[in-house]
This record gives C-alpha cells, sequence and structure tokens, in this order.
C-alpha cells in the first residue's frame, strides 16, 4: 500500500504530537540522553553533577587560551559520541548479527584511532590543563570493547560497558573541574541584533513577511522574502526565514513533480548557501540546527535503525564554530555571537534509544512541524486519554 504525502506527513505528526505528549507527561524519564554520555545504554553509570571533582576547580576566562583549548576538546568528545552512537546501532538493535557487529567494530576503531590521533595535536595552553590523556584513555577502552564485541554474549559485552564507563566517569570527574569564571551568555536571555537593510521599505517588507509567517501564510510570506533576497548578496536572516517557509509550507502538500526540487530541498540549499558562505551571521546556530534535522530526516530517517552521519555534521558545525570565533575576535563583547558558539558546542548528538525512534524526531517536532504538532498537542489535551502508539522498534 503507498500513502500519498497527507497521510505520511499527518502519521509523523500524529508521532511527534504523541512523543511530545508523553515526553511533557514523563520529562524526567523521556528526555534525550545528555550530550556527554559516551555509552548511553546504562543510565546508573552516566557521570552526574555529584560525580566528586578530580581535583580543584579551575576557573576559565571568556576569550582565553584555555576556553579555546576547551571548545577543540569538545569537538573532539563529539566525534567520540558518535563512533559510540554508530556502535549502539549494532549492540543494541542487531546484537546476534556477529558479522554486522564484526565490520562495524572494525569501522569503529579505525575512527577512535584517528580521534586519538588528532586529539595529540590540540595543544593545551599548560601541561596541567591537559585533557587529551584522558580522552585518549576513553578511546582505548572503546577500541578495545569494540573489537571482541562480536565474540562476547551478552553478560560479557554488559562487563565489558562497565568497564568502559567507569574509564568515562574518571575523564567526566576531570572534565568537570573546568568552569567558567563568570556565568556565560545565555542565548535565551541574550537579545537577538536585527536584521539591518537599505531602507525603511524593506524593512517594512520584511515586518510584513514575519507577520504572515507568524499567520502560517507561508507562500505570501515566501514570496515577499524572494524580492528583499534580490536587493542583498547575503542576508542570513532573509535566508532561514526562507527556509523555515518552505519547510512549514511544504507540511501536507503534494510532492513535487518528478525531477523538480522538493520545498525541504530548496531550504536546504538555502541554509547551505549561508552556512558555506564563511560569513558571520546571528542566526548561524538556527541555521545549523535547521540544516541538521532536515538533512536527517530527508535522507537519513528517524528511526533507531537509519543511519546518523553525526560525524559529518560535527564538521560542519566546527565551521561554523570557527567562523564565530573570527567575529569574537573582532567583536568580543558580542554576547549574542558568544552565545551561538555556546549553543552550537552544546547540542547533542543525534542519538538512537528516543521515544518512537531517533532524536531528530523531537528536533523536526519542535524546528519544523512546531505549529502542527501545537495544534495536535492542544487536541491531544482535550481529550481525556491519549491514543497510545507504537512505532514497532526493538528496545534494549
Amino acid at each position: 500500500m503507498t500513502l500519498d504525502r497527507d497521510v505520511k506527513i499527518g502519521f509523523a505528526i500524529g508521532l511527534v504530537a504523541l512523543a511530545l505528549f508523553v515526553l511533557v507527561e514523563n520529562k524526567d524519564e523521556l528526555m534525550p540522553p545528555d550530550p556527554a554520555q559516551v555509552v548511553p545504554e546504562d543510565e546508573s553509570q552516566k557521570p552526574t553533577d555529584e560525580t566528586p571533582l578530580a581535583g580543584p576547580v579551575v576557573r576559565v576566562e571568556r576569550g582565553s587560551p584555555l576556553e579555546d583549548y576547551l571548545d577543540n576538546v569538545r569537538f573532539w568528545e563529539l566525534q567520540l559520541e558518535a563512533v559510540a552512537t554508530e556502535m549502539h546501532l549494532f549492540l543494541g538493535w542487531h546484537s546476534d548479527e556477529k558479522a554486522m557487529i564484526r565490520k562495524a567494530g572494525k569501522e569503529a576503531v579505525a575512527r577512535l584511532k584517528d580521534i586519538k590521533k588528532q586529539i595529540r595535536k590540540v595543544q593545551p595552553p599548560s601541561p596541567d590543563v591537559d585533557l587529551s590523556e584522558g580522552l585518549r584513555t576513553v578511546a582505548t577502552a572503546l577500541q578495545g570493547f569494540y573489537r571482541k564485541a562480536a565474540r562476547l554474549d551478552e553478560a560479557q559485552r554488559k562487563a565489558e560497558h562497565d568497564t568502559v564507563q567507569e574509564t568515562y566517569r574518571a575523564y567526566g570527574a576531570n572534565r568537570g573541574r573546568f568552569q567558567m569564571a563568570s556565568p556565560t551568555p545565555d542565548r535565551k536571555e541574550t537579545e537577538c541584533p536585527k536584521p539591518e537593510f537599505a531602507s525603511e521599505e524593506h524593512e517594512q517588507k520584511y515586518q510584513q513577511a514575519q507577520e504572515l509567517m507568524e499567520k502560517r501564510r507561508y507562500a505570501d510570506a515566501l514570496q515577499i522574502l524572494k524580492e528583499l533576497d534580490g536587493s542583498y548578496s547575503m542576508n542570513g536572516f532573509i535566508l532561514v526565514d526562507m527556509a523555515v517557509c518552505l519547510a512549514k509550507g511544504s507540511l501536507g502538500r503534494p510532492d513535487s513533480a518528478d525531477g523538480a526540487k522538493s520545498p525541504e530541498e530548496e531550504a536546504l540549499d538555502l541554509l547551505d548557501q549561508l552556512m558555506s558562505s564563511g560569513q558571520y551571521s546571528p542566526v548561524l546556530a538556527k541555521a545549523f540546527l535547521m540544516w541538521r534535522t532536515l538533512t536527517q530526516t530527508q535522507f537519513y530517517g528517524v528511526s533507531n535503525y537509519s543511519e546518523i552521519p553525526n560525524w559529518d555534521y560535527n564538521e560542519r558545525r566546527m565551521e561554523l564554530v570557527q567562523v564565530v570565533k573570527e567575529r569574537l575576535k573582532e567583536q568580543p563583547e558580542d554576547s549574542w555571537a558568544y552565545a551561538q558558539k555556546e549553543e552550537l558546542l552544546s547540542l547533542p548528538n543525534i542519538e538512537r534509544g528516543g521515544f518512537m525512534g531517533n532524536t531528530n524526531l523531537f528536533y523536526w517536532g519542535f524546528v519544523i512541524a512546531g505549529d502542527q504538532v501545537g495544534d495536535a498537542l492542544k487536541k491531544l489535551r482535550k481529550d481525556e486519554t491519549p491514543p497510545g502508539s507504537s512505532d514497532g522498534g526493538q528496545q534494549l
């Protein structure tokens, strides 16, 4: 049976709405995994805020060489987590497929070898703040686990997993010592700069487009934004808003004609145009989250079995972090730019094991289908008992 686009989108929105309903009601149990966790299966073994630190607190000054060093370490932590997330597919959902685990393990070991090599090149400002040895130790522990995972039974894998977690907890106890000397600006509490236009007429047109978007008249807003875009070589606000109109306006619409790009693909082109420009924009973090969410949904999927190219996503995110850092060199007091850097670095990888699929389902619900999900949530809350549903995925 072939489902038309309306049915597919309606079903997806329903799943997201139900997932968010359950998330709201059970947020402590169902929130996606912590971004710093390496092996997410065993909640009892995760590093927590109560984990004793491995030494005295080290205060990190904003804009210091130490902060720059920690930002680079964070990138390799994300890549380490990306490798673990990929192996989670085989150890969690293909646990009896020894040939698959063996092949995936070899690939993971090679990636971890590269991480160990690259982290050596990240020089700390002083030897007493060096985190590379600890991160390499975690990578080595994962390599040992993955090399023999195909030969182990369930109990042996759990024992190896616990050993890796202990190694990671030791790393986390040292990593946790590094704390900002002053509170970092929160994106929610920092005002985004307003877009600048060449004329008052352009500013009024942009405001008109914003009002149309609030009313969900995305096609009309898109037309105005296209007219404005023709007057500027690169305006991040316009490009991102055009992408939003294309992505949100396509929900429930018929598929594109054969050979034609879908609205989502057009949106991705616009986001890529901004992110590839090398120019700073106050909406770079927003563009990245939307680009990653759309890319995963369009080309890879939201199930726990879907491929999740976190490694590639992280390389793209780090390119943007470097652009933002160049901005901060020129304008170190730009709190919004700093908040963007922090948002880019703290955004978790897409994880497996989320409710009804991988955690991109939640990002898609909030970033792309927010309006429709909001309507669906209101409808669910009007009902005394929300309908049950299951994605049929195997759970650990």
